[in-house]
């Protein structure tokens, strides 16, 4: 199941000299979308110490589409595609 994760509007200060939404505030917004997700499963951050429940980053791949610009709007939708036994 596909759920809107995050939402945010491209701002003017985070676009980079050719006037594209800069690359390094993509993983911010997918950070944020990733805590969505966990959330949406049951996972809770504040929790996070007491569960000894976490997570690591252990790859990205990025399709880029089409440039963002200042003015745009961003939607992140997310999806869990395998659960393994220690990852998903």
């Amino acid at each position: 199941m596909e759920i809107e994760s995050a939402r945010t509007v491209v701002y003017p200060w985070l676009c980079d000299s050719m006037g594209h939404f800069a690359t390094q505030h993509y993983m911010k917004v997918f950070d944020d979308a990733t805590l969505h997700l966990l959330g949406s499963i049951g996972y809770s951050l504040r929790d996070a110490g007491t569960t000894r429940r976490g997570w690591a980053d252990v790859s990205h791949k990025i399709d880029y589409l089409s440039e963002l610009r200042a003015g745009d709007l961003l939607v992140a939708k997310s999806s869990v595609q395998r659960v393994g036994t220690k990852s998903l």
